[in-house]
């Protein structure tokens, strides 16, 4: 019995290790609770990953996740009841000696019987402009606190909600964490670029739904791309999809250029169980939906890709570039047939000068009867002239000689 327990031990010592928090084993009623997430994470990390638990039943909290920075940071407010509790975060993909993987992270936690001076709301922060903290005390009497950013001054708090108002507009780009009272704040300030039009940024997704019958027992790779067909690079994007169902690689998104796309794969994990469900692509701008539908059988005479039927043969959601191809000036011609692309016909092949047709010969053909045309006009033109000089010359005899 010892034996088994020791190798369970040992089985979960690199999930406790690959994961970990600092997390404070006991919270008062009412605190903000700012938690950092550290461990080789390999995938985003999102609110539908995050539980909190008594005992076994789930308990309503306000809370957030997001990375900022290199790390993702969770806040919750504690609630205002005594209690143990468990925080649980679902399906990290991660490492184990090495190895990908996934597990499910959870720590346990106190709220004690104390009731804590006051609370901040939200506990960590991404922005680019004037950003507001609400801070919330929990006493009938005013008081003081101070903070150290933009500059350090004191902040006097009036019983219930109050706002501390952040401007980072002198401030240098990039994460840090600030002070605001007793709290430790993670915040991320963006770069302050020109604002952007949407129709200046937009993407979409190829195709938008891929649906398929699988062989039962089998696992099935899909291809999509994200296309950008905006102004700008779409250098924030993500996913977000329910990975116990299938996987997407690569799972890191490279900024997408202007008029430019990216191709992924999408690979089933279960082998027999019918999945219909979505893969959404989001950035600062937008977001956008790819669903998936996907079903088994055991004949795999009716096994069917319309996703494939419908697209292997168009080459409308690549651009020119991508296709490796160009665009031939007007006195070009491509030397094989037009494919049609994003940006236009595109040529595959070679553009070529195209060389002039030679009818030069109709050219001198005219020149040589006109030429001739004159040539007769001036003949019969001189026989005229000359038949006028002397009009009796015809009628007499060549012998004749006048008598004086």
């Amino acid at each position: 019995m010892r034996w088994k327990l020791l190798l369970l031990i040992i089985l979960l010592l690199p999930q406790v290790l690959a994961i970990s928090t600092n997390m404070k084993p006991a919270y008062s009623k009412g605190e903000t609770m700012i938690i950092e997430i550290s461990g080789d994470i390999r995938e985003p990390i999102s609110s539908s990953d995050i539980q909190f638990k008594r005992s076994h039943v789930e308990v309503p909290f306000v809370y957030d996740v997001k990375r900022l920075g290199e790390k993702y940071y969770l806040y919750a407010l504690a609630p205002t009841s005594e209690n143990n509790y468990t925080l649980f975060i679902n399906d990290i993909s991660t490492t184990l000696n090495g190895i990908p993987a996934r597990i499910n992270f959870n720590q346990t936690f106190s709220v004690l019987n104390e009731t804590i001076p006051y609370s901040i709301n939200p506990g960590f922060a991404t922005f680019k402009g004037n950003f507001e903290f609400k801070v919330f005390l929990y006493k009938d009497a005013s008081e003081n606190i101070s903070i150290d950013f933009p500059e350090a001054k004191e902040i006097f708090l009036r019983p219930g909600e109050n706002t501390i108002p952040i401007d980072p507009s002198n401030s240098e780009p990039g994460f840090r964490i600030i002070q605001i009272g007793s709290y430790s704040v993670p915040i991320f300030i963006l770069e302050n670029t020109p604002e952007i039009k949407l129709n200046e940024t937009e993407f979409r997704l190829f195709p938008v739904k891929i649906e398929s019958t699988i062989l039962a027992g089998d696992k099935s790779s899909y291809s999509f791309r994200i296309i950008n067909d905006g102004d700008y690079e779409i250098s924030d994007g993500y996913f977000e999809y329910n990975s116990s169902l299938f996987e997407i690689i690569p799972n890191l998104i490279s900024p997408i250029p202007a008029n430019s796309s990216l191709s992924f794969n999408v690979t089933t994990k279960t082998t027999n169980t019918p999945i219909l469900s979505s893969i959404f692509f989001k950035s600062s701008y937008a977001e956008r939906e790819l669903i998936i539908n996907f079903t088994y059988t055991n004949n795999s005479n009716q096994t069917f890709t319309s996703y494939y039927e419908n697209q292997t043969s168009s080459n409308r959601g690549y651009y020119c570039a991508e296709l490796q191809g160009d665009f031939c000036a007007s006195n070009q011609k491509c030397s094989t047939d037009l494919v049609e692309s994003l940006d236009g016909p595109c040529c595959t092949g070679a553009c070529k000068v195209q060389e002039e047709s030679s009818f030069s010969w109709i050219g001198w053909l005219i020149g040589a009867v006109v030429l001739i045309i004159l040539i007769f006009i001036f003949l019969k033109y001189r026989k005229t002239k000359s038949n006028k000089i002397n009009p009796l010359a015809s009628r007499l005899p060549r012998d004749f000689t006048p008598k004086i």
